[in-house]
Parts: C-alpha cells; sequence; structure tokens
C-alpha cells in the first residue's frame, strides 16, 4: 500500500494596484468630492476610498459534505476494473426531517456551499455598483474570480493517511506516485465559474444566517455536476485488507477519505497554512474514517472469528483546519448486502436435479449400483447448501424483489427506520440506492439484502479438485461461497489459500467455501 507525500506548497501573488495611480486616484476624489457631503459622500465616506483591491486579503470561500459513502468489498481477477471499492457522494441538502433554512434545527448534509467567512468579508468591502442600491449577486461572483486565493479552485477527494509524523500530505496510490484522475479526483469544475458560482453565491447572498449546500448544478455536464468519486484500489485479498487496517487505525496509519480543494490539474490540498515547512495538519475539507468488523460483530449471520472485517460499522466526519470530529453528524451503516454470484442467486430448482443426474451419470468412477445413492446424497447436499424449503421450485440466495413489495415502506427496524430512510418506500430506498449500485451493474433484493453482480463475478472462479464434491462443489462446479452458513471459510490472499482466515473451525475442520463478500452503503442524517 504505497504512500506517497507532496510537500510542494503553492503560493500565489496576490493582485494590487500602482500606489502611484492610487494616489493620484485618491487625490482626485478628494478635490472632487470634498463638498459634497450632502450627497451622500461625508467624511467617513473619504476614509473607505483607500489603496485597497477588495480581491486582496480575502478569506478562503470553499467548503464541501458528502451524505453518502459505499464500501464494496469484490477484489477478485474479474472484478478488476469493472466496479468500484470506495465510492463518496453528496446528494441531499436538505435534512431528512426537511427543515427550514435558517431555523435552530436546520443541519444541511451535503454538497458544495460558500463558506460565511466569505460572506462576510463580502459584505464588509464590497459597494453597489452604481446605478444599483445594494451590492449585487454578480459583484460577489467577481470578487471570487479576481481573487487569487479562490479562483481556479475546484473539489476533489483523495484517500490520505497520518504516517510517522506527517499527515495530509500522504496520498494512498496504486503506484509510487499518485496520479490525477486515480489516486486523486477532481470534482465538479473550477467553482469561481459562473457554471457553479452562479448557485453558489444565490444560496449565500445577500448575507444569511445559515448557508444552503448545492447538490446539483445543472448547467455543468453530467460528469461534473454533482460530488461523487469512486476509487478502484482493491487489487486482490491482501491489499484490500490493508486498507481497511489503515482505516481501524492499525499500527502508524490513520487512513480516512478526504474531501477537499486543489487548485486546477493540481493535487495538493489547499491548506489555511503559510509555512513552507509545515507539515500540512490542516487543510480545507473534511476527512471520513471508516472503521470495519468482522460481519458478525455487525449482527450479519457469521459465527466464525476469522471471517474478514469487510463491513463497515461506523463513519466519523472530521473538519480537517480544527482536526476535530464534527459531533452533530451522524451516519447510518446499517444497510449491508451480502453479494451473491449470479448462479446462486435465482433458479429453477429443476436445474440442479438436471445437473446432478447428468454428472452422475457420465462420471464412469461411480459403479452404476451406486449411481442413485450418489445423486440423491448431492441432492440433499446442494438443497443444504441453498437452503431449499421442499415443494419450492425456486431456489437461491437473492431472489428478485417483487414489484408490490416496492411499493411498501419496510419494517421501522434499526435500518429503514432511521435517518435518510425513515418513512421511505423500498422503492424510494432502493431510488437512493441506485446512485452508486446502478440497475445496469447491480440487481438489489432490500428485503432479503443482497446484491447480485452482472457484469463480473466477486469471488474467485476456480474449480475444486481432489476433493469431496459434497463438501465443496456446487452444481455448477465451483466453490461454494458461505452465503447464510456460519462456518469457516477460504479467504484468499495473492492467489494462495495461506491467511490468517483459512483456520480450522472450532470442530477442527478446514474451510470448504469462500469467505462472503458485502457491499456497505452509509448515508448521513
Amino acid at each position: 500500500m504505497p504512500l506517497f507525500s507532496w510537500f510542494q506548497r503553492i503560493f500565489r501573488s496576490k493582485t494590487t494596484v500602482s500606489a502611484v495611480v492610487l494616489s493620484s486616484l485618491t487625490l482626485i476624489l478628494i478635490i472632487g468630492f470634498q463638498n459634497c457631503g450632502k450627497a451622500g459622500f461625508d467624511s467617513a465616506g473619504d476614509t473607505q476610498l483607500q489603496s485597497i483591491n477588495p480581491a486582496d486579503g480575502v478569506p478562503f470561500a470553499f467548503e464541501a459534505a458528502a451524505d453518502m459513502i459505499t464500501y464494496n468489498s469484490c477484489n477478485s481477477p474479474s472484478s478488476q476494473g469493472k466496479t468500484f471499492n470506495y465510492m463518496i457522494g453528496a446528494y441531499d441538502s436538505k435534512t431528512t426531517a426537511g427543515a427550514v433554512v435558517g431555523s435552530t434545527s436546520y443541519s444541511p448534509k451535503g454538497g458544495v456551499r460558500i463558506r460565511q467567512e466569505f460572506i462576510n468579508y463580502a459584505a464588509q468591502v464590497l459597494k453597489p455598483d452604481y446605478p444599483n442600491p445594494e451590492v449585487t449577486a454578480e459583484q460577489v461572483q467577481r470578487l471570487l474570480a479576481e481573487s487569487s486565493l479562490n479562483s481556479k479552485v475546484l473539489p476533489q477527494v483523495s484517500v490520505r493517511s497520518i504516517y510517522k509524523s506527517l499527515r495530509l500530505n500522504n496520498v494512498f496510490s496504486k503506484t509510487s506516485t499518485p496520479s490525477l484522475g486515480i489516486d486523486v479526483l477532481p470534482l465538479l469544475g473550477n467553482l469561481a465559474n459562473s457554471t457553479w458560482s452562479s448557485l453558489l453565491v444565490s444560496k449565500s447572498f445577500p448575507k444569511k444566517s445559515k448557508i444552503e449546500y448545492t447538490d446539483y448544478f445543472p448547467e455543468a455536464s453530467s460528469t461534473q455536476s454533482r460530488i461523487e468519486g469512486a476509487f478502484y484500489f482493491n487489487t486482490n485479498e491482501q491489499t484490500a485488507e490493508d486498507y481497511r487496517n489503515a482505516f481501524n487505525r492499525v499500527g502508524n496509519l490513520d487512513a480516512q477519505i478526504v474531501l477537499g480543494f486543489s487548485y486546477e490539474n493540481e493535487g495538493v490540498l489547499i491548506s489555511p497554512e503559510t509555512s513552507q515547512n509545515d507539515i500540512m495538519t490542516a487543510a480545507y475539507g473534511r476527512g471520513y474514517r471508516l472503521s470495519f468488523a468482522n460481519p458478525s460483530v455487525a449482527a450479519i449471520p457469521s459465527t466464525w472469528a476469522g471471517h474478514p472485517n469487510n463491513v463497515v460499522t461506523k463513519v466519523e466526519e472530521y473538519d480537517l483546519v480544527e482536526n476535530k470530529q464534527i459531533t452533530d453528524s451522524v451516519w447510518d451503516c446499517g444497510l449491508r448486502f451480502n453479494i451473491v454470484r449470479q448462479e446462486d442467486a435465482h433458479f429453477d430448482w429443476n436445474t440442479v436435479v438436471l445437473a446432478v443426474d447428468k454428472a452422475i451419470q457420465m462420471d464412469s468412477n461411480i459403479a452404476p449400483e451406486s449411481k442413485a445413492a450418489q445423486k440423491e446424497a448431492k441432492i440433499l447436499s446442494m438443497a443444504n447448501y441453498y437452503g431449499r424449503v421442499d415443494g419450492q421450485n425456486i431456489a437461491g440466495f437473492c431472489p428478485k424483489m417483487n414489484y408490490l413489495t416496492l411499493m411498501s415502506v419496510p419494517p421501522q427496524n434499526e435500518i429503514f427506520g432511521v435517518g435518510a430512510y425513515a418513512g421511505k418506500t423500498y422503492a424510494q430506498i432502493l431510488e437512493m440506492v441506485r446512485r452508486h449500485l446502478p440497475e445496469s451493474d447491480w440487481e438489489v433484493n432490500l428485503v432479503d439484502r443482497c446484491v447480485v453482480p452482472k457484469k463480473f463475478s466477486c469471488y474467485p472462479e476456480t474449480e475444486p479438485s481432489g476433493q469431496s464434491l459434497e463438501d465443496y462443489e456446487t452444481y455448477y462446479g465451483k466453490y461454494k461461497v458461505s452465503n447464510r452458513i456460519n462456518k469457516a471459510c477460504f479467504h484468499q490472499f495473492n492467489n494462495s489459500y495461506t491467511s490468517k482466515a483459512n483456520k480450522r473451525d472450532d470442530s477442527g475442520n478446514l474451510p470448504t467455501e469462500w469467505c462472503n463478500e458485502f457491499v456497505t452503503v452509509c448515508t448521513k442524517r
């Protein structure tokens, strides 16, 4: 898991105006208007006509926040490049309760907005452009564009970590050098451009007590209209676990997903620090620290302590300027999906019976008088594996959701009765999940809490050899996946079967099935 430190800081010259020109201008103004106090230019007004460009000294203008993070533990060979591992986005600028902007209960969730400090500054230094009686939004937009600190700023997302004495300079990357578009993801565009600034300013100026986030920019292209980024880091199980351990603060790593800001075509975060020799202990933006756990700890059917820690149990949100947790930002990570192989998802039970019968009849190593018994034993093994109930013709671990079920409201429990899902129908919740698990790539069953990838498999395609098929093999010839069976499982590291997960279970038995992979969807309340 390579880390790379960017120490080079960016210093930008501020726009200044010639002192000679300004002095002459001031003199002309004093002479020309010394007797015009009655017209609105009194002595107090004269003192404000100083040689200062309002764009100089302007504070940093932007902040951003996410409201949805999804972790997908897929890392099989066939999934490489076809599915993400970490995805973050901002889709809901309003609170779940729909509180009124400006009220004490209003706590916006995600998107981009103008910082209050910038609006305060703009209200202080800007004067109305004649003949306008008030400062206009266009003036505020010009102030953004003319500010060297805020022009050409765009959001970015990356995974960064405290490493030894360093902090936000460290970027997790697939190679020794972080790459824009792979390890550091630029989002939206130049926020001082009217495509984005017009909406941002309209929700912050004239000066407001509570500034709204903007979660969608309709004038931008589809790829630049939202805060959304995905990482494709898991090349194997070892790398996947290394990342999870870093998020869990194992050793001297402290990983977090960082939603910050940079200048165009740059990867370094914009920081309030000014020292060229600093270690970037602060940056404008937010950090999201994930906690991973064994599914049994997360109340998913698994009682084996050796299972990978591949579900998210908690998200903590941090203010990176103050380096402190935002305690009123609450995240729910209860919606976790078991990833089911396509062949195991849903099928007619008769296909299993026919496949077993064909395999037994064609196996010359089985004596003719034993074939009936072998067939019965294999079918029973498959029935136990798929949890088939007698009399049911449809089997599998992840059936398709019924349309009528989509129209109903799920039980208001600790998963569906809290936060962003409370009171919503299955269809409304599915629409939210589809932000990160599109229909083109995934089947989703909210009732059974399972998903089926359509274009790849999350499990190795290897087939068992030399073992008893009753123990290892599915009816179509591949290794079984644990799914709803609570026992030891394979946890593949670097194309070998040697890992901590492949220990014997309490009964002394070696694993015969692959460990489950999961998708965890976390949403902000």
